[in-house]
């Protein structure tokens, strides 16, 4: 079964090389991704991905507050956060929401990867596509 994840992130350079990057990990599905805060909230409610990709800095409400929203759904999907800053600022933040991690963007795939398959080693191999 392949985890099915949703990206949230303004800078569309950065998201389309992230979503090439998750595209060759066997068990990964990016279902979508939308650019702004309130049109990711619309769009997960609509998919329900199992995993967010969640940029903290958003154009119109941060990614913080996107899952504090998300936190009140029955089942939210579970979240990691995204920046270019540093995760020690955000620390207190992010356990609020309850998120499972923070990738720095400059270490996106040396850092995401191996985060996900900590989540959910079944679904991953050792191979990549």
């Amino acid at each position: 079964m392949a985890l099915r994840v949703f990206m949230v992130d303004d800078n569309r350079t950065f998201l389309a090389a992230a979503q090439d990057a998750l595209a060759t990990v066997d068990g990964v599905t990016v279902v979508g991704h939308a650019v702004c805060g309130r049109d990711a909230l619309a769009q997960i409610a609509l998919l329900k991905p199992d995993m967010v990709l969640l940029d903290i800095g958003l154009p119109d409400i941060s990614g913080i507050e996107v899952g504090m929203q998300m936190r009140t759904w029955a089942q939210p999907p579970r979240i990691i956060f995204l920046s270019l800053h540093d995760g020690a600022h955000f620390t207190a933040l992010i356990q609020q929401v309850g998120s499972v991690g923070y990738v720095n963007k400059a270490n996106f795939v040396t850092e995401l990867l191996p985060l996900l398959e900590s989540l959910v080693p079944c679904t991953f191999g050792s191979t990549h596509k």
